[in-house]
């Protein structure tokens, strides 16, 4: 879902703000993620920029889900 200016509801993300980058990649922005990188060639892996930890998108079910933090091996919970 599109809403107003950049803001995209992403079904599996939540509410992100959507900026286009180089080439088809995008930054995207959430209030407890921050900034986010990623693109086709690459999701679900997303670079989180604020710490520069690679994560992993999961989605075990629709009450699990979440990244798995490279750097730190541990699961992190998508927080709306």
């Amino acid at each position: 879902f599109r809403g107003n200016e950049n803001w995209i509801h992403h079904q599996k993300h939540g509410w992100l703000y959507s900026v286009a980058a180089d080439g088809n990649s995008l930054w995207l922005w959430n209030p407890h993620q921050k900034w986010l990188w990623t693109s086709p060639g690459i999701y679900p892996h997303i670079y989180r920029n604020k710490d520069g930890t690679w994560l992993y998108f999961m989605a075990k079910s629709d009450s699990s889900k979440g990244y798995y933090n490279q750097s730190t091996k541990a699961f992190e919970p998508i927080q709306h």
